[in-house]
């Protein structure tokens, strides 16, 4: 029993191009809008290409450039998925569009303590996403490292402070991290 996202997803996408990545978003996107989807959120390596992808397709969406430095496939390509996030909330034409950015940490056990800061330091207009508490091995490495589950590592670098946070998965999240997350009024689990 090994972990899903480490032992297979990782080693698939650190193979993966900006070529690849925007023919693959493209068709995402199209099944998107054959089901009525009007807008996605979509927390990916090589950012800017799904976000190029969304406006070769028409697909309206938040793109947030995957950002993770202590291991994962974007783990040495972090600064330029932080320029990728710039690019796209700093484009006009991709705005005009409804193409957004947001900050995309990857989760609590790939994004160190100072990525986490720099984060919250950014322009908090943006909103970030992030993968929190989505496998046994996140959960035991944020308490391993910081003596507290990963949402309570969030709350205390001030993460959901004066900034929209969408959160993905919270399969291992505790009831009193549940009850947590439900009193931040900027906060979402999906």
């Amino acid at each position: 029993s090994g972990n899903m996202v480490t032992d297979f997803y990782f080693k698939v996408e650190s193979k993966l191009s900006p070529h690849d990545v925007r023919a693959f978003a493209r068709m995402g996107a199209y099944e998107s809008l054959l089901f009525g989807v009007g807008f996605v959120w979509d927390h990916y390596y090589h950012g800017e290409a799904v976000a190029r992808a969304l406006d070769d397709v028409g697909l309206s969406g938040a793109v947030a450039p995957t950002l993770q430095d202590l291991h994962g496939p974007g783990a040495e390509h972090w600064e330029r998925e932080w320029r990728n996030t710039e690019a796209v909330a700093s484009s006009r034409t991709l705005r005009e569009k409804g193409i957004v950015a947001a900050w995309g940490p990857h989760a609590t056990d790939t994004v160190s303590p100072t990525l986490w800061r720099m984060i919250r330091e950014a322009d908090s207009e943006l909103p970030f996403h992030a993968h929190l508490a989505q496998s046994r091995e996140e959960f035991q490495s944020v308490w391993s490292r910081e003596s507290c589950s990963p949402l309570q590592f969030l709350e205390r670098l001030g993460l959901f402070e004066d900034r929209t946070a969408v959160l993905a998965h919270g399969i291992y999240l505790h009831e009193d991290d549940l009850s947590t997350l439900a009193a931040k009024p900027g906060a979402s689990l999906i």
